[in-house]
């Protein structure tokens, strides 16, 4: 008798053949077999499903995971995805908020909520979660920052921004009109700081 790890490497064996149809019966077999194995069992499932961009099946197996107590990162972000590709826009950004929301350190959870917010015409939502500070920089989460200030047509934001992180600047025509990103409500005085104008007086009636 195989160890339940070894029956899991089995079932990716089988995978790995080609043998879907009995990939997916050894698995239901170890699910029957042991219902403690549930969420591990739900889990490769729906990686298996992934890997052959089945998506509608990966949305299916993962549809309930998010009113557990206990998803875990890993399902909740492979069903932001097959929402993602079932243009499930509203289902999407739902879950990747509850990604966030239980895992608020993930770079990975901040980027499914930024891709969502971004394939789904939020770009300046995207925007606000990618310019909140992070624990440390991510390749990922530069990318879509950059995206989501090209798209929301900060060009002189997205320049500085570029070749802070080391990106190349795509080219933009000049006669494109362009938004600016306003600075914080405390910046509006400091220019009185730096040019020795007279503070105002503030008159209490």
């Amino acid at each position: 008798r195989l160890s339940l790890s070894m029956q899991y490497q089995y079932v990716y064996a089988l995978e790995m053949n080609g043998e879907t149809a009995a990939a997916r019966q050894r698995l239901a077999r170890i699910a029957e077999a042991n219902a403690e194995q549930q969420k591990n069992t739900v889990g490769i499932l729906s990686e298996l499903y992934e890997q052959k961009n089945d998506w509608q099946n990966v949305y299916e197996t993962l549809r309930t995971v998010i009113a557990e107590d206990d998803p875990g990162l890993t399902l909740l972000l492979r069903l932001c995805r097959a929402q993602i590709h079932l243009r499930l826009g509203l289902s999407a950004m739902h879950t990747a908020r509850q990604a966030v929301r239980r895992f608020p350190t993930s770079t990975l959870a901040q980027s499914a909520l930024a891709s969502a917010l971004i394939e789904f015409d939020s770009p300046e939502d995207a925007l606000l979660v990618l310019s909140r500070p992070r624990l440390r920089r991510e390749r990922s989460l530069d990318l879509l920052e950059a995206e989501a200030l090209h798209i929301t047509r900060r060009f002189a934001d997205e320049e500085s921004f570029r070749r802070s992180v080391l990106l190349p600047t795509p080219p933009v025509p000049e006669d494109t009109p362009q938004t600016l990103i306003l600075p914080p409500a405390e910046l509006a005085g400091f220019w009185r700081r730096v040019s020795g104008a007279p503070r105002p007086i503030l008159l209490i009636v």
